[in-house]
């Protein structure tokens, strides 16, 4: 007998809490988690106080004994005993006032309901230009940035040494001299903090002289992009229980919004930053869907412009970047250029060389750019069942919905990223479906919506979603190449198509390791009995344990009866798959073990996969094989003695400058660095 294991989901899952109960046990689990916040708090303000306390105490031993040793020393110098004790006290007296040159801990300290445990709490930072953000945090989510004590921006070398500590929260050193140091007025420092900071728990200032200024009696010729430095300190405070709520109803009425769509701004000097990247982000549950409005051009002729970092949260009612009379890009292009790179990703990564590509002729030739950026952000409209966890060797959730092609998403599709984007913005659901399978599904026949009616011609996008988690033996370290199968009636893609396996947890597609998954660019098609194209078989090297997401999109503005859809699989080359051998009690011989070129592709369908088992898997394995040949080869007396030109590539031949032709033996690295020849396999094909 054998008794299969059970692993139950969390217990709200199983038991289906919901309305009051479900409220009530998420209210308990927030509860908990501020206790033990609450308690984590108490036992850092407790070690702040014991060291305080230590601090202070080593403190007076060290003024006790200095005390000690010069009423000693003046006790042998003195002639009288009454004066020798009169210049034992006085000295005794000045001595640690000699000292208190260095800071230290006050004496009227008392203990505060703080995490530093004085009165006030403190948080210290410097960074100089070039150097990238300086950041300042309060310790947790429930203080934020409430002044900003000392701001200094001026040149680095000429700054007086300023000892502090990072710790957010800790900084007890006094305010940063200034000396003679060339710098911009204080006061102006502070208030341009302050105007990014304030009411935050922590944020990022740029030290740049595009934000603060060059400061006068500062040669900015000789030091066009180092040599000044900005520090802070700023004090955090804890919110109160009003403030607490206005900011939980604050962040309700965000979400409501954000229902359509939140707002993400970035903006990035390429003079002072040039090596970091432009990172446009998303909450991680959703993706970027839009470029709302996006400025590239001369970074001192831009007009200021005041926005949130905070992802998701960056309120600009216009939606539009001031740019006055500055040098520019053409702003459309700029929108359209970022929508391509960026559209359908949660994060997209930007490094100026990316910059240059899109946009590679110079606008303002000789002048610091600076790009900044308006993104809209989008909650991922998914299945529930989609983002739970999938048993191991089993396909999950299935699903289809079919959307009418809208707006700003009938741009190009030139990846599955802009797929998912197009199909996120088309609001208006035409029809869904549940399959029990994604092989032989006949999506024509799903009824559509009541009341919902569109044209003949009308573009239309569908998206067929699958979720299935490997076992760990089909995913031994090594190659592990699964071969997935798209078939279906070509109108489907008419206006493009794309697959995308998307990892649950990082949302990055597989298919960007072969160039995509295009249906109709791909290298290995399907074709059926009178030789069309009918689909597309893309080979993905997967890991184990992973819960993935395969989304087939396919847009089309044709309607034919009776068209259907197939997504089948196949497992990796050191897979067997077993056929009739579950049952002990079926005849021996119908059980077969079948390799990788003997199975046929298996049905993507709800439940456990068939019965397979797997090898130590290779460290290559061959995906396919491409060859590039030159006719002319065939005629080298065509081209002189050199004939060179016959051969693909640059690599120089040894028989060719004597006029012996192309013939020879030559090292597969040559031509594989050509494309010339990937790999050979036997002959047979999956």
């Amino acid at each position: 007998m054998y008794i299969e294991k059970i692993e139950f989901a969390p217990l709200i899952e199983i038991t289906g809490i919901r309305g009051k109960q479900k409220y009530l046990a998420q209210q308990k689990q927030a509860k908990s988690g501020k206790e033990r916040a609450e308690k984590e708090k108490a036992a850092m303000k407790l070690d702040k106080i014991i060291r305080e306390k230590e601090l202070r105490d080593e403190e007076r031993k060290i003024a006790a004994a200095a005390a000690a040793a010069a009423a000693a020393a003046a006790a042998a110098a003195a002639a009288a005993a009454s004066l020798t004790a009169t210049n034992a006290t006085n000295a005794s007296v000045a001595l640690p006032r000699k000292a208190s040159s260095e800071y230290i801990v006050d004496s009227t300290w008392v203990e505060h309901d703080t995490l530093c445990g004085n009165e006030k709490c403190f948080t210290c930072g410097r960074a100089e230009e070039g150097a990238g953000a300086l950041t300042l945090e309060c310790g947790d989510a429930m203080s934020v940035i409430s002044n900003v004590t000392a701001a200094l921006f001026g040149a680095a070398d000429d700054q007086p040494d300023w000892k502090f500590t990072r710790t957010p929260e800790l900084c007890d050193s006094p305010p940063p001299r200034t000396g003679r140091m060339a710098k911009i007025n204080t006061t102006t420092t502070a208030e341009i903090v302050a105007a990014k900071c304030l009411g935050k728990s922590f944020c990022s200032v740029t030290p740049s002289r595009a934000l603060f200024g060059v400061p006068k009696g500062f040669d900015a010729v000789a030091n066009k992009r180092r040599g000044l430095a900005l520090s802070l300190k700023v004090q955090c405070s804890a919110l109160s229980d009003a403030e607490i709520a206005k900011r939980q109803s604050e962040e309700d009425a965000m979400d409501m919004q954000c229902a359509n769509g939140c707002l993400t701004c970035v903006s990035e000097s390429r003079s002072v930053s040039p090596d970091e990247l432009i990172i446009i982000a998303c909450d991680s549950d959703a993706i970027i869907t839009g470029i709302e409005d996006a400025l590239y051009g001369a970074e001192d002729e831009q007009p200021p412009w005041m926005y949130d970092e905070t992802v998701g949260m960056c309120l600009q009612p216009l939606g539009v970047i001031p740019s006055g009379d500055m040098c520019r890009w053409n702003s459309d292009r700029v929108k359209v250029q970022l929508r391509r790179a960026c559209a359908g990703r949660p994060k997209c990564k930007l490094s100026w060389a990316d910059v240059d590509e899109l946009f590679p002729v110079d606008a303002c030739v000789g002048k610091a750019k600076r790009l900044s950026i308006i993104a809209r952000c989008q909650k991922s409209e998914l299945p529930r069942d989609a983002s739970e966890e999938v048993r191991p060797n089993s396909f999950g959730t299935l699903h289809y919905e079919e959307r009418l092609l809208m707006g700003e998403a009938s741009g190009a599709l030139v990846d599955s990223y802009q797929a998912r984007a197009a199909f996120e913005t088309s609001p208006t659901v035409l029809a869904n479906e549940v399959p029990k399978s994604l092989t032989e599904f006949m999506y024509s026949s799903v009824a559509r919506r009541k009341g919902v009616s569109v044209g003949a011609s009308a573009a239309v996008i569908r998206r067929f979603l699958a979720t299935f988690t490997l076992r760990s033996d089909e995913g031994m370290p090594g190659i592990n190449i699964w071969h997935f199968r798209v078939m279906g009636d070509p109108s489907l893609w008419r206006l493009g198509g794309v697959m995308a396996l998307l990892p649950q947890s990082t949302h990055k597609d597989e298919c960007d390791a072969i160039g995509g998954c295009q249906m109709a660019g791909c290298t290995r098609k399907v074709h059926d009995d009178d030789g069309v194209a009918v689909g597309c078989v893309f080979a993905l090297n997967l890991k184990p344990g992973v819960v993935y997401q395969l989304h087939a999109y396919g847009v089309s503005d044709r309607a034919v009866d009776r068209a259907g859809i197939s997504v089948e699989f196949k497992p990796p080359s050191h897979c067997k798959l077993h056929v009739n051998c579950d049952n002990p009690a079926a005849v021996q011989g119908l059980c077969q073990i079948l390799g990788q070129c003997d199975m046929p592709f298996q049905p993507m369908k709800v439940g456990e996969m068939p019965q397979i088992t797997c090898e130590t898997p290779s460290l290559a394995e061959v995906t396919a094989v491409e060859v590039e040949t030159k006719p002319f080869c065939m005629a080298p007396s065509l081209y002189g003695e050199d004939v060179s030109r016959c051969w693909p590539g640059r690599h120089p031949l040894p028989n060719a400058a004597i006029g012996l032709g192309c013939k020879g033996t030559f090292h597969v690295h040559d031509a594989a660095t050509e494309n010339l020849m990937l790999a050979r396999k036997q002959a047979r094909t999956i």
